[in-house]
């Protein structure tokens, strides 16, 4: 965006905020405008109610005053009739008077003589001789419609009369209609009177069209309690804001009524106003920025060039532009070009500044955490002084007190009330002056009306007055604070910037305060000093457990770094013979891989001959089963962790060793392995086992450089109560390993130092010397020991003792079950079990990120007759999940990117439940176990291992299915 738009857009984001703040102004003048018209409209019809009553009133009077006339009590109506028509000339209305049945009995507008007239009474008569009040009535008009008036009826006890007799004065509604002429309504306003009865009495405009004529449905409707508004329309249709009063003497509705237009016109006015005045701003905006835009960029140019200089390390001189800002980045920029050349000890001079301007800050908050713990009195007294400024009325008070000093004697301490305590940080304590003297002395109060006109306030040097900055005090009033041993404690102040605020009362009240701080003063002493004692107690047993725990801390180092140092020792003799093994796993694996290679080859040249084919496939899966024993050993072998105790077949474990040992110890090595008949499991952990064992191996192969012969036995050996055994045996039943080497031996000295941490005999490279070390501490951990038996020239033979376990517990899967997984697991190799019926409709979806693998396990459940889904990853299974009316089986790999097995297994339950399911795996790493248990708990689930016979897997996936069923 160019400097001009950018220019502009500013403008306007400035504009904007003030023209929306004129806006709301602008709205909130147009609302309370709105808001006084509604109150005048309201204000008008309660004058013109008053106004009515006003003269309805004078009128009532008129009539009690008929009422008593002697004449009508002596029964002298041509008297009375003489009277009640000067009344009636003199104020327009005319007198009638009915007996209290209606009979007329004398009429101002009839001649004299004329006779009684039979009457009836109406609804206002019979009202009036209920309550015995005059009552007003509703308009009343004669037949011709020519002339209206209303009646005030009242009755008259007169003479000996039996019923009242009700006088009447007949008022024509010009009388209503003068009620509403004293008012100057606004151009559009009207008002009127309408009765109860819903019609029109007077109108202030077009009266005589609307008189007698009933009144809006609105008002009628909305005109029902004393006072209120509402939004309608008058007779002639135009829409409204209208307001009512009640005449209390007549029971009339005052109505008056206000366009809405007239209403609208003050925010029609105030938007006129509003758009004129953002039109000519947002113009002058844009003028402004296109006048400004052609100057700067001249400006900002010569600024970049600078600033281009100013990298190079140039001095720069400032061009003045005319333009402020421009300038004062032109003059930084040149500043800043001199000061790059004292930067160095610029900057290390800041650095120090800010060094110091810290440990002064931590020091300050330190000290304030320390105080603020320690400030029990202070908070104690906070109550008392906030009671006490509440109480005297003052704008802000302060409680002056003394308390001891653990160094000796006393400092001054002071609590604020009404106004932030550092309003008074920077004020020196009261002092002993003419006007704080006589309160800190404590002999008695002081009130002044006004401290600025007491001779006393002038004479505290240095101030002569009240220091510069200080809090505005007019009323004054102190009170000393006085222990009940007559000690002097301090002094409550308190100050108002008003004079003669603080009255006697307030002086009683707050004495009353001060003798209670005195005596809480002397409370918190004697707590201050237990708790000093205690505290001194607490520090010393504080110091002590920290001792304790510092010591306690050390130790758990010492052995959390042993333990830690173990572990490494142990992984790295276990790395050791994993690389002296890696030589024979090579040479193993390469025979597996030709075997398989050459029957493969075999079976491409004569694929015609079944029988051949037969026998060099089971040749192939011979081979593949060797190649899996292999991958088992290693991975056992191989796996890092504490130990974990398991029931471990050490006859199968030599068999195994003796395999794997006669490849990688070299063929100038004989390996042989004796077992003593049956044996039982020993408790202990395998791969570590196995890793002791090579390790040993190793050590032996060392001793015999000219070859020689390996011995790996075991037998069981029974240590009894009260033996005394060579490797410090407890009691019990033990499985004695012995590795026996036909090498060079060892003399005493070496033998004395053989199962020490990182001692060999090996040259430098050839050996870490912690192979018998862990071999010790593995077999102690085990519960067991280790004994070694050499001679030089005479071999060397190395026991090992472990802890038996009975034989008929069960020892299912080892690595598996050390892991903690309780799932059943088979591996392949197992004893072959007969193959599952063919021509099964079982349908099964199968999962595996391998093309080959999958292919092959798909071709051989179909094999068996069964419907066969393939799914190369999680996301493709579920699809086809979802896509499947009928499911039988789940097999999948577990470990595929993305997501896993048992991830998939999940996911797949949640739209199958209890979908059965295999899972195979080459490797199972130990934190799967939580996983492994949620997935047998959610439904029928067993866990194979690569590679799987597919009778092995039909077998497992037909008992998963039925116990599905």
């Amino acid at each position: 965006m160019p400097l001009v738009g950018r220019l502009l857009a500013f403008g306007v984001a400035l504009l904007l905020p003030v023209l929306a703040f004129n806006g709301v102004l602008l709205w909130q003048f147009a609302s309370s405008e709105r808001d006084r018209l509604e109150n005048e409209v309201r204000d008008t019809a309660r004058y013109a109610a008053d106004a009515l009553d006003r003269k309805l009133e004078g009128l009532v009077l008129t009539l009690r005053a008929l009422s008593l006339s002697s004449h009508l009590q002596a029964g002298d109506l041509e008297a009375f009739r003489t009277q009640a028509e000067e009344l009636g000339h003199l104020k327009t209305f005319t007198v009638v008077l009915r007996d209290g049945f209606g009979r007329l009995l004398l009429d101002t507008r009839l001649p004299r003589g004329t006779p009684p007239v039979p009457g009836s009474l109406t609804e206002t008569d019979l009202r009036a001789l209920q309550i015995g009040e005059p009552v007003v009535s509703g308009l009343l008009l004669e037949s011709s419609g020519r002339s209206a008036e209303f009646t005030i009826v009242s009755p008259v006890a007169a003479g000996a009369a039996a019923r009242p007799m009700l006088l009447s004065l007949n008022v024509p509604v010009e009388l209503a209609l003068e009620a509403l002429r004293p008012q100057e309504l606004p151009s559009g306003w009207t008002s009127s009177f309408v009765d109860g009865a819903g019609r029109i009495v007077a109108r202030s405009n077009r009266n005589e069209e609307f008189v007698g004529h009933l009144a809006t449905n609105d008002l009628r409707r909305s005109a029902t309690g004393e006072a209120g508004t509402w939004v309608g329309t008058t007779a002639t249709g135009e829409p409204v804001v209208a307001a009512y009063q009640r005449s209390q003497l007549s029971g009339w509705r005052a109505a008056v009524g206000v366009p809405t237009a007239v209403l609208r016109e003050p925010l029609r006015h105030s938007l006129w106003i509003f758009a004129g005045l953002a039109a000519t701003a947002l113009l002058a905006s844009a003028l402004l920025a296109h006048s400004m835009g052609r100057s700067i960029p001249i400006a900002i140019g010569r600024l970049a060039y600078a600033a281009r200089r100013l990298a190079h390390g140039d001095l720069v001189q400032a061009q003045p532009s005319g333009i402020r800002e421009v300038d004062t980045v032109a003059e930084a920029i040149a500043a800043a070009s001199l000061a790059l050349r004292e930067g160095a000890a610029e900057r290390d001079r800041v650095e120090e500044a800010l060094r110091e301007e810290t440990h002064a800050l931590e020091t300050l908050n330190r000290i304030g955490t320390v105080l603020s713990a320690e400030l029990n009195l202070d908070r104690l007294l906070q109550a008392v002084t906030d009671a006490a400024t509440e109480l005297s009325g003052a704008r802000f008070g302060a409680f002056f007190y003394n308390a001891p000093d653990p160094r000796g004697g006393y400092l001054t301490h002071y609590i604020i009330s009404g106004v932030p305590r550092n309003a008074f940080a920077h004020f020196p304590i009261p002092r002993a002056t003419e006007l704080f003297g006589p309160t800190l002395r404590g002999e008695g109060i002081v009130r002044i009306a006004d401290v600025t006109l007491d001779a006393r306030y002038g004479r505290n040097a240095p101030f002569r007055g009240m220091p510069e900055g200080y809090l505005p005090v007019r009323s004054y009033m102190a009170i000393p604070v006085i222990a009940r041993s007559g000690e002097v404690i301090g002094g409550l102040f308190f100050g108002h910037p008003k004079p003669a605020v603080f009255l006697e009362r307030h002086e009683r009240l707050v004495a009353g305060v001060a003798a209670q701080a005195a005596i809480a003063i002397d409370n918190a002493r004697l707590f201050e000093e237990a708790r000093r004692a205690r505290e001194g107690l607490e520090q010393r047993v504080a110091e002590r457990t920290r001792e304790l725990k510092d010591a306690n801390a050390r130790l758990r180092r010492e052995v959390s770094a042993r333990e830690a140092m173990q572990a490494q020792l142990a992984q790295a003799q276990k790395m050791e013979a994993l690389g002296q093994l890696a030589g024979g796993i090579a040479h193993d694996f390469n025979n597996v891989l030709q075997a398989i290679a050459g029957a493969l080859r075999l079976i491409a040249r004569r694929p015609e001959d079944p029988g051949r084919v037969r026998h060099l496939a089971g040749m192939a899966s011979e081979a593949t089963e060797r190649g899996a024993s292999i991958t088992r050993r290693l991975l056992a072998f191989a796996r890092r962790g504490e130990l974990r105790a398991e029931p471990v077949n050490v006859a199968a474990t030599l068999g195994n060793l003796r395999e794997v040992l006669a490849h990688t110890l070299g063929a100038g090595v004989e390996v042989r392995a004796v077992v003593a008949g049956e044996l039982p499991p020993v408790m202990a952990d395998r791969g570590q086992l196995e890793a002791v064992l090579v390790n040993l191996a190793t050590n032996a192969r060392d001793a015999m450089p000219d070859g020689g012969t390996l011995t790996l036995s075991a037998a069981l050996e029974e240590v009894s109560d009260g033996q005394a055994h060579g490797a410090g045996l407890t009691p019990g039943a033990y499985l004695r390993l012995v590795v026996e080497d036909t090498g060079s031996g060892m003399d005493a000295k070496t033998l004395e130092h053989a199962t020490e941490p990182f001692f060999t005999t090996k040259p430098l490279g050839r050996g870490t010397g912690l192979g018998l070390s862990m071999a010790k501490g593995f077999a102690e951990q085990s519960g067991g020991g280790i004994g070694i038996e050499s001679e030089s020239g005479r071999g060397t033979r190395v026991s090992l003792w472990f802890p038996c376990f009975p034989a008929e517990a069960d020892q299912g899967s080892g690595s598996e079950r050390a892991a903690g997984v309780p799932i059943p697991i088979t591996a392949s190799g197992a004893p072959e079990t007969p193959a599952a019926p063919g021509g099964s409709d079982r349908r099964v979806l199968v999962v595996d990120d391998e093309p080959m693998v999958r292919a092959t396990l798909a071709a051989e459940l179909s094999a068996r007759g069964w419907h066969v889904i393939e799914a190369a990853g999680p996301v493709a299974a579920l699809m086809r999940l979802e896509a499947s009316d009928r499911l039988d089986l789940l097999v999948t790999d577990l470990a595929m990117p993305g997501m896993n097995g048992l991830a998939l297994l999940h996911e797949a339950r949640q739209r199958r439940p209890g979908l059965p399911a295999v899972l195979l795996t080459g490797y199972l790493e130990d934190d799967t176990a939580p996983a492994l248990c949620k997935a047998a708990a959610g439904g029928p689930f067993a866990l194979l291992r690569k590679p799987v016979s597919s009778d092995d897997l039909a077998v497992q996936a037909e008992r998963l299915i039925e116990r599905c069923a």
